[in-house]
């Protein structure tokens, strides 16, 4: 049988994994993985936030900027639910308040790169998150 170029689909792809987190900070700017180096364009649908260990009093805030380089350039920010103890995952659809798309209208590829940015409260502070992303590609 033989398949031609098509669309995959591709769900729960982990995107970014925190280190344990004890201080409000950044990852810094990052490139998003698969768009540089000559990947193949990749379309999200979706990005999931789990968080864990979350314990009582603790939250965790996070926002991700969309850039288009390495120095700056935001192009819009997905802002997430505040995680709780009691609420470790959030879904936000893409291309958050990149508001110059129509995410119904427009398929938006990736960014190139993008900075997370957390803020954490509570007593403890000791926590981490992974961010996964649903997302079209095609395929040759």
């Amino acid at each position: 049988m033989i398949v031609g170029p098509h669309w995959r689909t591709v769900w729960y792809e982990s995107f970014y994994v925190s280190g344990t987190l004890t201080v409000t900070g950044d990852s810094g700017i990052t490139a998003s993985p698969g768009v540089i180096n000559n990947g193949a364009a990749r379309f999200p649908l979706a990005f999931h936030l789990v968080g864990e260990n979350i314990t009582t009093d603790e939250t965790l805030a996070l926002t991700v900027n969309w850039l288009d380089n390495d120095t700056a350039g935001i192009l819009g920010t997905t802002t997430f639910d505040t995680l709780t103890a009691s609420v470790l995952r959030d879904y936000e659809a893409w291309p958050g308040d990149a508001s110059f798309f129509n995410a119904g209208r427009d398929m938006v590829p990736m960014f190139p790169y993008f900075k997370a940015n957390w803020t954490l409260a509570g007593t403890t502070k000791s926590m981490n998150f992974t961010l996964y992303v649903d997302y079209l590609v095609y395929t040759v």
